[in-house]
């Protein structure tokens, strides 16, 4: 539904309210990354700061490119969550059209989120 942003900690299910996220800082920015650091994969982190500024969610990605991809799909997410206009509303656009609703699209997402490992093979 656009709302949340959800996912399992071991066992238990957790969310986030993306109308609650003030700002998305690439790299490992926070106090949480700065306490573990991991130089080695400061291109593929970035933090979701929430909460009036007071917490933030840490994620690393596989690669840099995943990382790019998971912060730029939160930012339209965010951006349209914040201006109460859902996602679905691009669908009306001719160009964008294309690219939401595509075959060739929906596997470059889904591979670039790493949700599928072979999904490259039939997005070209």
């Amino acid at each position: 539904d656009e709302k949340f942003l959800i996912w399992y900690s071991g066992e238990e299910e957790r969310q986030l309210r993306l109308s609650s996220v003030m700002k998305i800082v690439p790299g490992q920015k926070t106090i949480s990354f700065k306490r573990q650091l991991q130089p080695e994969k400061e291109c593929q982190s970035f933090s979701l700061i929430y909460a009036n500024g007071e917490r933030s969610l840490d994620l690393i990605c596989k690669d840099k490119g995943q990382a790019e991809s998971w912060i730029l799909g939160l930012r339209v997410l965010i951006s349209r969550s914040n201006n109460s206009r859902p996602l679905s509303s691009l669908r009306s656009h001719r160009g964008a059209q294309s690219c939401v609703s595509s075959l060739a699209g929906f596997l470059r997402r889904k591979y670039n989120l790493g949700l599928s490992e072979d999904a490259a093979k039939f997005s070209k």
